[in-house]
């Protein structure tokens, strides 16, 4: 058994991203992953503004498959597009990109253990033990980063979290260019609680679909539909569970800290939570650096820091999108046919406002 200042359990941007903060700061931080990296994730590959500003670098210029500085919406035959002078997102593959922040927190002196899986977390003494399939570990304070099924979760929030909210997406990768490859194209009306999507990757296309599972009864049968009216294989479809903001999910105790989709931080309407995942793992190193210099509570001000910089933002969007699914045939065709609500949305996003 090892004892460390911090354990992180599982590798994705959030957990790279704490297990980074923790090893710049001089903690002995271990990061313990079940996949060996780098590994495939299903994910569009879009990232925004948001959370381009979150990382604290410049992502490297060969990862970018593609810039995107416009936004095309459907819905039943209609059409609203927006250009920025800008970007909007950059395109990128997401097992190159959590590579990247994996290899970081590694560079910063992070220790990793891959192809572990951990099985359960438990208090010993003044310690948290983290215990694997090959071992068990322990250290003072411990972030779950582990995904919408978090075992760390399980620990703060006991069984319950079968309970909370959640959506599932599908995506599939067409191995065809699109053209005018520098938009974003996004088709409602095809998924019950969400969308449909094509995002281009310069040599090849990411199509999927977003939807909130308590609308959505078959949504692989949604994605099916939707590759076929595309003229797109069916053959390659790679789906996943996102877990939504959910007001009785703990996302803390004192000294175990839940960041990324473990905590639930998925935007309800957009689907989007790479942002809120690495801003969630640099709040973690932050909130623990803070408890062990003045001895405060870290799971308190994990809460705290969370709560104003994103998740009341998280609330608000869950009622909008309860309203907007309630009643889509007003607000998802106000939305398409008024081209400056598309415009402001898009210009909210790029200024970080709420």
């Amino acid at each position: 058994m090892g004892n460390y200042d911090v354990i992180i359990v599982e590798g994705g941007p959030a957990g790279s991203t704490a297990a980074r903060g923790c090893a710049e700061r001089g903690f002995k931080t271990l990061l313990i992953d079940k996949a060996l990296f780098p590994r495939y994730k299903p994910c569009g590959g879009a990232l925004s503004f948001r959370t381009i500003n979150s990382l604290g670098f410049e992502i490297p210029q060969e990862m970018i498959e593609a810039e995107c500085k416009g936004v095309n919406v459907y819905y039943k035959g209609e059409m609203s597009s927006y250009k920025k002078k800008g970007r909007v997102t950059v395109m990128v593959s997401r097992e190159k990109f959590d590579n990247l922040l994996f290899e970081m927190a590694k560079e910063r002196g992070c220790m990793t253990l891959t192809g572990e899986r951990v099985v359960s977390v438990e208090s010993s003494g003044g310690y948290i033990k983290v215990n694997t399939e090959k071992g068990a570990y322990s250290a003072r304070f411990v972030v779950g980063a582990d995904g919408v099924n978090s075992i760390v979760s399980r620990f703060i929030n006991g069984t319950s979290h079968k309970e909370f909210l959640s959506a599932t997406a599908f995506v599939s990768r067409v191995e065809e260019p699109l053209s005018g490859n520098e938009f974003l194209n996004f088709y409602f009306g095809n998924v019950h609680g969400g969308y449909a999507w094509v995002f281009p990757h310069g040599r090849y296309l990411s199509a999927g679909i977003w939807g909130l599972d308590w609308l959505d009864s078959k949504p692989v049968d949604s994605m099916k539909r939707f590759l076929s009216s595309n003229n797109f294989s069916t053959d390659n479809i790679r789906g996943h569970k996102m877990p939504l903001w959910d007001r009785r999910r703990k996302i803390c105790s004192e000294r175990v800290l839940l960041a990324g989709d473990a905590g639930g931080f998925v935007d309800s309407f957009s689907g989007e939570g790479i942002s809120n995942a690495i801003l969630s793992g640099r709040i973690a190193a932050e909130s623990i650096a803070d408890s062990l210099k003045n001895r405060e509570s870290a799971g308190d001000n994990y809460k705290k820091k969370c709560n104003s910089l994103f998740v009341n933002n998280l609330k608000y969007s869950m009622y909008f999108t309860r309203l907007i699914f309630r009643f889509p045939e007003f607000f998802l065709k106000s939305f398409v046919l008024d081209n400056s609500l598309l415009r402001q949305y898009l210009e909210d996003q790029a200024s970080n406002t709420s």
